[in-house]
């Protein structure tokens, strides 16, 4: 039938959901334009459809593309009322009475659809049904505090890095370095020195001991404010701006969800925070050899020289001492492996939004999508070339220890002069194990391994999601942060084992503070999908 020039069929009234009468009608060409014959010009397509209702003169507003190609695919999402109107209007071909009946049927397959959906959901115990019309929520209130659905680790740890609490974080690791070094002052072993062989006097003072203060008072504060300014972004507006306009309004609850799943890994690193470096690491390397009254192969620190020279520090005090600076430890790994552990929700998180995405011809999606890619890449990046450079301080220390050099900085000044050619490096080796090179295996180790993994997924899923759109997407130099940090492994493992490695470290030094702190040496450009 034909009315006023386009292919018209009533509904049927059979009883069937929203999906399956559009898909009808939609296939059938309601509503097209007819040729000479009275055929209708083709089936619709999305955007010969969003054009259509576009066009209504009543309809000031017009319609997104979007919206009408999830009409298309197959999913549960369904149509609102508002949008009802317009769509009848097509499929009666703009005759009152045939668009009535268009409105009616559509309106009672849409109850069909929401009423089918409530019955899955009440058969797999869905604790919460999403919003299946196509209508925008209203904005949300950023500013306002949101609740957890459930108080776990999980929660608590990203709790840490939100609103004001990262400035509690970093003034629990200022006071508890403050109270460090003050202890450290009174005993006096803030400055102090020992005699490992005749003839030898070397500084062993915590001033002199880069790993226990300038982590604790710079590196760990700059990636505390880093993950906060993440995840505050990824749960306030990126990740909810990367979803469909029905999807919108849940997508916080969705981030809790991701959180929840990964439970068990938060708690693995508070435990391994809070029994491995505290109790383990104070018990092994500061605890036993106070009891016995033996350095044995260990090397001798600022806590340790009390061995050495009790005539400065007690054995009750290196005890006491001890046990806080190791608690204080167990805190820092612990806010250093949890901000770890929510970038790395985060980009599993990105990638799979955009694997889902997938499909879609929408080019400012796409190019919106790796401006967001490319500020988690760069966040990724930072933070793990702050973690490698913790783990570069932890190594530098426990090798100075293990050499008969008097300090540690004449100790680097001597080996930089002796490579430049301007004098010599004659520091021997002492026979000691220190168990510092341990943990800053580890602290060099889990950031680079999950940084690999974070990497791949948030590369693949652009590489994935612009292959198929003809946009352009922001460019990540991923050659720059990758010879970034492989250079500052390498400079991990030599420290110490050859005359010059000193420029080594000088170099990673100074490429640390290019990298992150110069933000002007790394422009995003522009590059056309592959």
């Amino acid at each position: 039938m034909v009315i006023n020039g386009k292919f018209f069929i009533p509904p049927d009234g059979e009883d069937r959901d929203f999906k399956a009468l559009f898909k009808q009608a939609a296939s059938g060409g309601v509503g097209r334009p007819v040729d000479e014959n009275g055929f209708p010009l083709g089936p619709w397509t999305a955007e010969l459809l969003a054009e259509a209702i576009s066009r209504i003169e009543a309809n000031r507003a017009g319609i997104e593309l979007r919206t009408v190609q999830l009409w298309f695919q197959d999913n549960v999402k369904g149509i609102s009322t508002s949008n009802i109107r317009w769509l009848a209007r097509i499929f009666g071909c703009g005759d009152p009475e045939k668009t009535s009946r268009w409105q009616a049927a559509l309106s009672a397959s849409q109850a069909k659809l929401v009423a089918d959906r409530r019955k899955r959901s009440k058969i797999r115990h869905a604790v919460q049904t999403s919003d299946i019309t196509d209508r925008p929520s209203p904005p949300c209130d950023l500013s306002a505090p949101e609740k957890s659905t459930r108080n776990t680790v999980a929660n608590l740890s990203e709790s840490m890095f939100l609103g004001g609490n990262p400035f509690s974080a970093i003034v629990l690791l200022w006071g508890g370095q403050a109270f460090l070094i003050f202890a450290s002052y009174i005993v006096g072993t803030h400055i102090v020195t020992y005699n490992p062989v005749e003839g030898v006097s070397k500084q062993v003072g915590l001033f002199w001991s880069p790993n226990w203060i300038l982590d604790r008072l710079i590196w760990l504060p700059i990636m505390i404010i880093l993950v906060s300014a993440l995840i505050q972004d990824w749960r306030g507006e990126w990740r909810s701006s990367l979803l469909p306009q029905q999807d919108r309004s849940g997508s916080k609850i969705a981030w809790e969800r991701k959180l929840q799943a990964h439970s068990t890994a938060f708690w693995a690193v508070l435990l391994v925070s809070l029994i491995i470096v505290f109790l383990v690491q104070w018990y092994g390397a500061y605890l036993r050899p106070l009891l016995q009254d033996d350095v044995g192969d260990r090397v001798v620190d600022w806590i340790l020289v009390a061995i050495e020279r009790p005539d400065v520090i007690s054995f009750s005090e290196a005890v006491y001492l001890s046990a806080f600076a190791n608690l204080t430890s167990g805190v820092a790994y612990w806010f250093l492996f949890a901000g770890l552990l929510l970038i790395y929700v985060l980009a599993c998180d990105f990638g799979e939004i955009c694997r889902e995405q997938v499909g879609s011809d929408n080019d400012e999606a796409v190019r919106h999508a790796s401006v967001i890619g490319a500020k988690i890449a760069r966040g990724l990046h930072d933070y793990t070339v702050l973690a490698v450079l913790i783990a570069t301080q932890i190594k530098l220390v426990a090798v100075y220890l293990m050499t008969d050099a008097s300090n540690i900085v004449s100790w680097l000044l001597e080996d930089t002069y002796a490579a430049l050619g301007l004098g010599t490096s004659d520091w021997g080796w002492f026979d000691k194990t220190p168990s510092a090179s341990i943990t800053s295996f580890f602290v060099l180790f889990i950031p680079c391994f999950v940084y690999v993994i974070c990497a791949l997924r948030i590369r693949g899923a652009l590489h994935l999601l612009g292959s198929h759109a003809s946009t352009v997407h922001t460019r990540i130099p991923w050659w720059k942060y990758n010879a970034v940090i492989v250079m500052m492994a390498v400079n991990f493992g030599f420290l110490g084992q050859f005359t010059g490695f000193s420029i080594l470290l000088w170099a990673s030094i100074l490429l640390v503070f290019l990298s992150v702190f110069h933000r002007g040496s790394d422009h995003l450009g522009q590059e056309g999908a592959p």
